[in-house]
Protein backbone atom coordinates (compact mmCIF):
# COMPACT_ATOMS: atom_id res chain seq x y z
CA UNK A 1 0.00 0.00 0.00
CA UNK A 2 2.86 2.44 0.87
CA UNK A 3 4.68 1.62 -2.37
CA UNK A 4 1.54 2.31 -4.40
CA UNK A 5 1.11 5.64 -2.62
CA UNK A 6 4.74 6.65 -3.30
CA UNK A 7 4.45 5.72 -6.99
CA UNK A 8 1.20 7.63 -7.28
CA UNK A 9 2.80 10.79 -5.85
CA UNK A 10 5.75 10.45 -8.21
CA UNK A 11 3.46 10.13 -11.23
CA UNK A 12 1.42 13.18 -10.18
CA UNK A 13 4.63 15.17 -9.70
CA UNK A 14 5.63 14.11 -13.23
CA UNK A 15 2.54 15.86 -14.60
CA UNK A 16 0.12 12.92 -14.69
CA UNK A 17 -2.86 14.05 -12.57
CA UNK A 18 -4.94 10.99 -13.56
CA UNK A 19 -2.90 9.02 -10.97
CA UNK A 20 -3.93 11.31 -8.12
CA UNK A 21 -6.61 8.78 -7.06
CA UNK A 22 -5.62 5.13 -7.07
CA UNK A 23 -8.23 2.42 -6.53
CA UNK A 24 -7.57 0.03 -3.69
CA UNK A 25 -9.33 -2.96 -2.14
CA UNK A 26 -9.59 -3.24 1.61
CA UNK A 27 -9.59 -6.87 2.66
CA UNK A 28 -11.58 -7.33 5.88
CA UNK A 29 -10.03 -9.32 8.68
CA UNK A 30 -11.46 -12.72 9.54
CA UNK A 31 -13.05 -11.26 12.65
CA UNK A 32 -14.64 -8.43 10.66
CA UNK A 33 -15.98 -10.89 8.09
CA UNK A 34 -17.45 -13.10 10.83
CA UNK A 35 -19.03 -10.10 12.54
CA UNK A 36 -20.56 -8.88 9.28
CA UNK A 37 -22.01 -12.33 8.51
CA UNK A 38 -23.59 -12.58 11.96
CA UNK A 39 -24.99 -9.07 11.74
CA UNK A 40 -26.47 -9.75 8.31
CA UNK A 41 -28.16 -12.93 9.50
CA UNK A 42 -29.55 -11.46 12.72
CA UNK A 43 -30.68 -8.29 10.93
CA UNK A 44 -32.51 -10.45 8.41
CA UNK A 45 -34.26 -12.36 11.20
CA UNK A 46 -35.29 -9.14 12.94
CA UNK A 47 -36.49 -7.58 9.68
CA UNK A 48 -38.56 -10.65 8.79
CA UNK A 49 -40.06 -10.98 12.28
CA UNK A 50 -42.95 -8.73 11.24
CA UNK A 51 -44.02 -10.75 8.21
CA UNK A 52 -45.86 -14.04 8.11
CA UNK A 53 -43.35 -16.87 7.75
CA UNK A 54 -43.73 -20.35 6.35
CA UNK A 55 -42.70 -23.38 8.37
CA UNK A 56 -39.60 -23.64 6.18
CA UNK A 57 -38.63 -20.02 6.90
CA UNK A 58 -38.68 -20.77 10.64
CA UNK A 59 -36.65 -23.94 10.23
CA UNK A 60 -34.03 -22.08 8.21
CA UNK A 61 -33.75 -19.45 10.96
CA UNK A 62 -33.21 -22.17 13.56
CA UNK A 63 -30.62 -23.85 11.34
CA UNK A 64 -28.75 -20.56 10.87
CA UNK A 65 -28.68 -19.77 14.59
CA UNK A 66 -27.45 -23.29 15.30
CA UNK A 67 -24.60 -22.77 12.85
CA UNK A 68 -23.66 -19.50 14.51
CA UNK A 69 -23.62 -21.07 17.96
CA UNK A 70 -21.65 -24.09 16.75
CA UNK A 71 -19.05 -21.72 15.30
CA UNK A 72 -18.93 -19.94 18.64
CA UNK A 73 -17.87 -23.20 20.33
CA UNK A 74 -14.76 -23.48 18.15
CA UNK A 75 -13.77 -19.81 18.30
CA UNK A 76 -13.55 -18.32 21.82
CA UNK A 77 -13.54 -14.72 20.53
CA UNK A 78 -16.76 -15.52 18.69
CA UNK A 79 -18.70 -15.84 21.97
CA UNK A 80 -17.97 -12.28 23.08
CA UNK A 81 -18.56 -11.00 19.55
CA UNK A 82 -21.91 -12.75 19.39
CA UNK A 83 -22.89 -11.46 22.82
CA UNK A 84 -22.19 -7.84 21.79
CA UNK A 85 -24.13 -8.16 18.54
CA UNK A 86 -27.10 -9.83 20.24
CA UNK A 87 -27.20 -7.18 22.96
CA UNK A 88 -27.19 -4.39 20.38
CA UNK A 89 -29.57 -6.07 17.92
CA UNK A 90 -32.19 -7.19 20.43
CA UNK A 91 -31.48 -4.58 23.11
CA UNK A 92 -31.40 -7.33 25.70
CA UNK A 93 -28.36 -7.57 27.93
CA UNK A 94 -29.79 -10.63 29.70
CA UNK A 95 -29.95 -12.77 26.55
CA UNK A 96 -27.40 -15.54 27.04
CA UNK A 97 -25.68 -17.23 24.12
CA UNK A 98 -24.48 -20.31 25.99
CA UNK A 99 -27.90 -21.94 26.51
CA UNK A 100 -28.40 -22.86 22.87
CA UNK A 101 -32.09 -23.78 22.80
CA UNK A 102 -33.09 -20.99 25.21
CA UNK A 103 -31.16 -18.46 23.16
CA UNK A 104 -32.76 -19.52 19.86
CA UNK A 105 -36.23 -19.58 21.44
CA UNK A 106 -35.86 -16.01 22.73
CA UNK A 107 -34.45 -14.68 19.47
CA UNK A 108 -37.32 -16.24 17.48
CA UNK A 109 -39.98 -15.42 20.11
CA UNK A 110 -41.12 -19.01 20.57
CA UNK A 111 -40.88 -21.82 23.13
CA UNK A 112 -37.97 -24.19 23.70
CA UNK A 113 -40.37 -27.06 22.99
CA UNK A 114 -41.05 -25.68 19.53
CA UNK A 115 -37.32 -25.27 18.90
CA UNK A 116 -36.93 -28.94 19.83
CA UNK A 117 -39.51 -29.85 17.18
CA UNK A 118 -37.64 -27.81 14.58
CA UNK A 119 -34.38 -29.52 15.54
CA UNK A 120 -35.95 -32.96 15.11
CA UNK A 121 -37.13 -32.04 11.61
CA UNK A 122 -33.73 -30.59 10.65
CA UNK A 123 -31.84 -33.68 11.80
CA UNK A 124 -34.14 -36.55 10.91
CA UNK A 125 -36.69 -35.68 8.21
CA UNK A 126 -35.91 -37.46 4.93
CA UNK A 127 -34.79 -35.35 1.93
CA UNK A 128 -37.99 -36.27 0.05
CA UNK A 129 -40.32 -35.05 2.78
CA UNK A 130 -38.05 -32.04 3.39
CA UNK A 131 -38.71 -30.97 -0.18
CA UNK A 132 -42.46 -31.31 0.40
CA UNK A 133 -42.26 -29.22 3.57
CA UNK A 134 -40.21 -26.58 1.77
CA UNK A 135 -42.86 -26.40 -0.96
CA UNK A 136 -45.55 -26.08 1.75
CA UNK A 137 -47.26 -29.31 0.61
CA UNK A 138 -47.11 -30.86 4.10
CA UNK A 139 -47.50 -28.96 7.36
CA UNK A 140 -45.08 -28.66 10.26
CA UNK A 141 -46.91 -31.05 12.60
CA UNK A 142 -46.98 -33.80 9.98
CA UNK A 143 -43.29 -33.23 9.21
CA UNK A 144 -42.48 -33.56 12.92
CA UNK A 145 -44.33 -36.87 13.20
CA UNK A 146 -42.60 -38.18 10.08
CA UNK A 147 -39.18 -37.10 11.38
CA UNK A 148 -39.70 -39.41 14.36
CA UNK A 149 -39.88 -42.46 12.08
CA UNK A 150 -36.94 -44.71 11.15
CA UNK A 151 -35.54 -44.07 7.68
CA UNK A 152 -37.14 -47.19 6.18
CA UNK A 153 -40.57 -46.19 7.51
CA UNK A 154 -40.17 -42.68 6.09
CA UNK A 155 -39.30 -44.18 2.70
CA UNK A 156 -42.37 -46.41 2.82
CA UNK A 157 -44.56 -43.49 3.92
CA UNK A 158 -43.24 -41.36 1.07
CA UNK A 159 -44.05 -44.05 -1.50
CA UNK A 160 -47.63 -44.13 -0.20
CA UNK A 161 -47.75 -40.31 -0.16
CA UNK A 162 -46.42 -40.26 -3.74
CA UNK A 163 -49.33 -42.48 -4.82
CA UNK A 164 -52.12 -40.75 -2.88
CA UNK A 165 -50.82 -37.16 -3.02
CA UNK A 166 -51.59 -36.48 0.65
CA UNK A 167 -50.56 -37.48 4.15
CA UNK A 168 -52.11 -36.43 7.47
CA UNK A 169 -50.80 -36.28 11.02
CA UNK A 170 -52.91 -39.33 11.82
CA UNK A 171 -51.45 -41.28 8.90
CA UNK A 172 -47.91 -40.29 9.95
CA UNK A 173 -48.58 -41.52 13.47
CA UNK A 174 -49.91 -44.82 12.13
CA UNK A 175 -46.46 -45.54 10.73
CA UNK A 176 -45.09 -45.35 14.29
CA UNK A 177 -47.27 -48.17 15.54
CA UNK A 178 -45.65 -51.61 15.57
CA UNK A 179 -47.23 -54.17 13.28
CA UNK A 180 -49.73 -56.46 15.08
CA UNK A 181 -48.30 -59.87 15.99
CA UNK A 182 -49.08 -62.66 13.59
CA UNK A 183 -51.81 -65.06 14.80
CA UNK A 184 -50.50 -68.39 16.15
CA UNK A 185 -50.32 -71.09 13.53
CA UNK A 186 -53.07 -73.67 13.84
CA UNK A 187 -52.04 -77.28 14.12
CA UNK A 188 -53.97 -78.37 11.09
CA UNK A 189 -51.34 -80.05 9.03
CA UNK A 190 -52.48 -80.91 5.54
CA UNK A 191 -51.33 -84.07 3.83
CA UNK A 192 -48.37 -83.69 1.54
CA UNK A 193 -48.52 -84.35 -2.16
CA UNK A 194 -47.14 -87.84 -1.61
CA UNK A 195 -49.71 -88.63 1.13
CA UNK A 196 -52.76 -87.66 -0.93
CA UNK A 197 -54.66 -90.29 -2.84
CA UNK A 198 -53.57 -90.68 -6.46
CA UNK A 199 -56.70 -89.06 -7.90
CA UNK A 200 -56.44 -86.03 -5.58
CA UNK A 201 -52.90 -85.20 -6.53
CA UNK A 202 -52.46 -81.96 -8.45
CA UNK A 203 -50.66 -82.20 -11.76
CA UNK A 204 -47.06 -81.11 -11.65
CA UNK A 205 -46.37 -78.30 -14.07
CA UNK A 206 -42.85 -77.49 -15.05
CA UNK A 207 -41.99 -73.99 -13.85
CA UNK A 208 -40.28 -72.87 -17.02
CA UNK A 209 -43.40 -73.66 -19.06
CA UNK A 210 -45.66 -71.38 -17.02
CA UNK A 211 -45.93 -67.94 -18.65
CA UNK A 212 -44.67 -65.19 -16.34
CA UNK A 213 -47.61 -62.80 -16.40
CA UNK A 214 -46.29 -60.90 -13.33
CA UNK A 215 -42.98 -59.78 -14.88
CA UNK A 216 -42.37 -56.02 -14.68
CA UNK A 217 -42.19 -54.39 -18.12
CA UNK A 218 -38.68 -53.09 -18.88
CA UNK A 219 -39.81 -49.47 -19.22
CA UNK A 220 -41.40 -49.59 -15.74
CA UNK A 221 -38.20 -51.00 -14.23
CA UNK A 222 -36.19 -48.27 -15.97
CA UNK A 223 -38.53 -45.57 -14.64
CA UNK A 224 -38.18 -46.93 -11.10
CA UNK A 225 -34.40 -46.94 -11.31
CA UNK A 226 -34.36 -43.40 -12.69
CA UNK A 227 -36.73 -42.27 -9.94
CA UNK A 228 -34.38 -43.73 -7.31
CA UNK A 229 -31.43 -41.92 -8.89
CA UNK A 230 -33.34 -38.64 -8.96
CA UNK A 231 -34.31 -39.04 -5.31
CA UNK A 232 -30.63 -39.53 -4.43
CA UNK A 233 -29.58 -36.49 -6.48
CA UNK A 234 -32.30 -34.32 -4.88
CA UNK A 235 -30.98 -35.26 -1.45
CA UNK A 236 -27.40 -34.40 -2.45
CA UNK A 237 -28.42 -31.04 -3.95
CA UNK A 238 -30.43 -30.18 -0.83
CA UNK A 239 -27.41 -31.01 1.31
CA UNK A 240 -25.18 -28.72 -0.75
CA UNK A 241 -27.75 -25.90 -0.62
CA UNK A 242 -27.84 -26.16 3.16
CA UNK A 243 -24.07 -25.56 3.21
CA UNK A 244 -24.67 -21.96 2.05
CA UNK A 245 -24.86 -19.25 4.68
CA UNK A 246 -28.20 -17.89 5.81
CA UNK A 247 -28.15 -14.82 3.56
CA UNK A 248 -27.26 -16.83 0.45
CA UNK A 249 -29.94 -19.45 1.13
CA UNK A 250 -32.57 -16.75 1.61
CA UNK A 251 -31.77 -15.28 -1.82
CA UNK A 252 -31.42 -18.62 -3.65
CA UNK A 253 -34.65 -20.07 -2.26
CA UNK A 254 -36.53 -16.82 -2.75
CA UNK A 255 -35.44 -16.36 -6.38
CA UNK A 256 -35.37 -19.96 -7.66
CA UNK A 257 -37.80 -21.85 -5.42
CA UNK A 258 -40.40 -19.19 -4.61
CA UNK A 259 -40.02 -17.47 -7.99
CA UNK A 260 -39.84 -13.95 -6.53
CA UNK A 261 -38.86 -11.04 -8.75
CA UNK A 262 -35.89 -8.96 -7.60
CA UNK A 263 -38.06 -6.19 -6.15
CA UNK A 264 -40.15 -8.61 -4.07
CA UNK A 265 -37.08 -10.54 -2.99
CA UNK A 266 -35.40 -7.29 -2.00
CA UNK A 267 -38.29 -6.48 0.34
CA UNK A 268 -38.16 -9.94 1.90
CA UNK A 269 -34.44 -10.06 2.68
CA UNK A 270 -33.90 -6.32 3.25
CA UNK A 271 -31.20 -5.91 0.59
CA UNK A 272 -31.33 -3.83 -2.58
CA UNK A 273 -32.05 -5.67 -5.87
CA UNK A 274 -28.44 -5.10 -6.91
CA UNK A 275 -27.16 -6.61 -3.65
CA UNK A 276 -29.53 -9.56 -4.09
CA UNK A 277 -28.11 -10.25 -7.55
CA UNK A 278 -24.55 -10.08 -6.20
CA UNK A 279 -25.42 -12.48 -3.37
CA UNK A 280 -27.06 -14.80 -5.91
CA UNK A 281 -23.96 -14.79 -8.12
CA UNK A 282 -21.62 -15.52 -5.21
CA UNK A 283 -23.90 -18.35 -4.02
CA UNK A 284 -24.03 -19.88 -7.52
CA UNK A 285 -20.23 -19.83 -7.75
CA UNK A 286 -19.98 -21.61 -4.42
CA UNK A 287 -22.60 -24.16 -5.44
CA UNK A 288 -20.86 -24.84 -8.76
CA UNK A 289 -17.64 -25.68 -6.93
CA UNK A 290 -19.43 -27.87 -4.40
CA UNK A 291 -21.35 -29.69 -7.14
CA UNK A 292 -18.08 -30.44 -8.95
CA UNK A 293 -16.65 -31.95 -5.76
CA UNK A 294 -19.80 -34.00 -5.06
CA UNK A 295 -19.36 -37.42 -6.70
CA UNK A 296 -23.09 -38.16 -6.94
CA UNK A 297 -23.98 -34.85 -8.59
CA UNK A 298 -20.91 -34.55 -10.83
CA UNK A 299 -21.44 -38.04 -12.30
CA UNK A 300 -25.16 -37.65 -12.94
CA UNK A 301 -26.15 -36.74 -16.51
CA UNK A 302 -29.06 -34.32 -16.27
CA UNK A 303 -31.63 -34.60 -19.08
CA UNK A 304 -31.62 -31.78 -21.61
CA UNK A 305 -34.62 -29.48 -21.79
Amino acid sequence: MKLKKVLSIELVNDGKPEYEFVPCVIEPTEEAADEQEIRDGLDLIVTNSQREKTAWDKIEEVRYLREVLEKAKTKPRFVELLRRIVEKTFEDGELQTDGTRDFIAKVLHTSTTQIGRYDTIIRHLSPEFTEELKADRINLSTAYELAGLPAENQNAAFKEYHLTGAISIKAAREWKRPAPPAPPAEDTATPTQAERPQKEREPVVERDKVPDTQATPPYIANMRRENERLTTIKGEILSELNALNYREKAVIYGFYIDGLQWERLSQRVNYSPRQCRNIRNIALDRLAKRFEQNKQISRYVFPEK
